[in-house]
């Protein structure tokens, strides 16, 4: 059986929809996050900023949720890719 094409979903920025769209996520399907380090400010102790706090508070969900694979890069302000299992 051939593979079905994928159809990455591409965010600029951590969504706060990420339940909606992991909702509407094929399976194996990907998302990629952009700025998921936001300048590095986000392994600053304390957090500092409501950008900050909100982007790791998204990490941390992707980070929790067991229904997706994920891999972060570490290129410039930081790539998350995310796959619904």
């Amino acid at each position: 059986e051939y593979a079905k094409p994928m159809k990455p979903i591409f965010s600029r920025g951590p969504s706060l929809q990420f339940r909606l769209i992991l909702a509407v996520l094929v399976a194996l399907g990907i998302i990629i996050a952009d700025n998921v380090l936001f300048h590095g400010e986000v392994l600053q102790e304390p957090l500092k900023g409501k950008n900050a706090r909100a982007i790791q508070a998204f990490n941390d969900r992707v980070q929790q949720d067991e229904s997706v694979e994920k891999l972060m890069l570490t290129v410039r302000d930081g790539l998350l890719v995310i796959r619904k299992k």
